[in-house]
């Protein structure tokens, strides 16, 4: 398991960091974008400072590094954004990384976004919701059931 975390983590987070230290080193990956999408790049990692804070704080106390549960672990189903969407913070740090490719104006960053999210929803995801029904039961397979695990059920 972490063999397969570092596989998508270390590109991820590694390119970006790359970048953010030194532009250069990444111009082999740039493309040429609008200043306009660069802007909306910007708006979009502004808006994820405050939904991260909208998240942890929904969380409160149940904040866990791991995908295991606490001993004292609530199902946090009604505050914030998990009256919609199960894993936000999944869903926020994706949207982060989005915004700093487009800002960027580099494919390898925007290109890990969607490999990301292959990652987090056929391993992560599916791994963490297990064990939360190992925690709790049928109170989480009946939010399963009305909310979308990353975005909004429609």
């Amino acid at each position: 398991m972490i063999a397969g975390r570092l596989l998508v983590a270390l590109p991820l987070f590694g390119g970006s960091l790359v970048y953010v230290l030194n532009p250069a080193w990444m111009a082999w990956s740039a493309f040429d974008a609008p200043e306009w999408l660069r802007w909306a790049g910007a708006a979009l990692g502004a808006c994820v400072v405050p939904a991260v804070h909208w998240v942890l704080g929904a969380l409160g106390s149940n904040v866990s590094e791991t995908v295991l549960t606490k001993d004292r672990h609530e199902l946090v189903t009604r505050a914030g954004p998990y009256r919609w969407i199960r894993h936000p913070l999944y869903t926020t740090g994706i949207a982060l990384f989005v915004a700093l490719g487009l800002m960027a104006a580099n494919w390898f960053i925007m290109g890990m976004a969607p490999i990301a999210v292959i990652a987090i929803r056929t391993v992560v995801v599916p791994r963490e919701e297990r064990e939360l029904v190992a925690g709790f039961g049928s109170g989480y397979e009946e939010y399963r059931r009305r909310t979308g695990a990353m975005t909004p059920r429609v």
